[in-house]
């Protein structure tokens, strides 16, 4: 089975599913277990070491690795270190100090981030479109190749290609109808069909320059975008409750 179907089977609502009852399950075990060994060394600062090489390793994994996104170790690696966040944040929600609130910031906003592209990635979309001049389209490809259909129709309105010197092109355009909206397509520069959606100009027929009758575009959805950027906000709030109480305590 494709990386592809399998992203599909966990996708909306089989991925909140499973989030929600490992979570509950991590809690319950925090609870009932407190004072089991594997609590303890799920709390522990060897935890937080091994998850710091893990994540390192998994990100060089990415880097070199074919797929490694999607491998069984990577998913290991990442599993382990939400848990341990998960599990530290709920030790410092129970503080007898009281919550310590730069330290609740920068946790669980990094575990909020690591949440959203973790379980939300089944519901991400990456998927190609070829949009003619002659006749609107709704149909869209996968990399593996399956295809789907879009809720709005995709057509190339025109197309500007400028070249340098020795006949490379330098710089080229489309404007593409997705819809009801007209939308300027640039290469690098995303169009922003909505806060979830973003639409990129990936190619077009060569041979025929300014004149080509199609264009590939890339479309991303990315429903789990909200709570990936909360996450990122919080860690933002903790960065500035980090440096103004630092600077109180000096």
């Amino acid at each position: 089975m494709s990386n592809h179907y399998i992203l599909q089977f966990m996708a909306f609502p089989l991925n909140v599913i499973f989030a929600v009852a490992w979570l509950s399950t991590l809690f319950f075990l925090y609870r009932e277990k407190s004072g089991s060994s594997t609590m303890n060394f799920l709390l522990s600062m060897r935890a937080t070491i091994i998850s710091i090489v893990a994540t390192v390793v998994g990100a060089i994994g990415i880097a070199f690795i074919p797929n490694f996104s999607t491998s069984i170790i990577f998913i290991a690696i990442l599993l382990f270190v939400q848990s341990h966040l998960a599990l530290v944040i709920f030790r410092g929600c129970r503080g007898v100090r009281g919550i310590r609130w730069r330290f609740l910031m920068n946790h669980a906003g990094l575990w909020l981030a690591l949440f959203a592209g973790f379980w939300g990635a089944p519901d991400t979309q990456d998927i190609r479109v070829q949009a003619f001049r002659d006749a609107p389209t709704r149909e869209a490809f996968h990399k593996d190749g399956g295809s789907t259909f879009l809720d709005y129709n995709v057509r190339l309105l025109g197309f500007d290609v400028d070249y340098f010197d020795n006949g490379t092109p330098s710089h080229y355009e489309a404007s593409v109808a997705l819809g009801s909206d007209t939308a300027t397509l640039r290469v690098n520069h995303p169009y922003a069909l909505n806060f979830f959606e973003d639409v990129y100009l990936i190619s077009y027929d060569t041979s025929r320059g300014s004149d080509t009758q199609y264009c590939i575009i890339q479309i991303v959805r990315e429903p789990w975008k909200a709570v990936l950027f909360a996450g990122i906000l919080m860690m933002l709030a903790g960065a500035v409750l980090l440096f103004i109480q630092g600077a109180k305590r000096r």
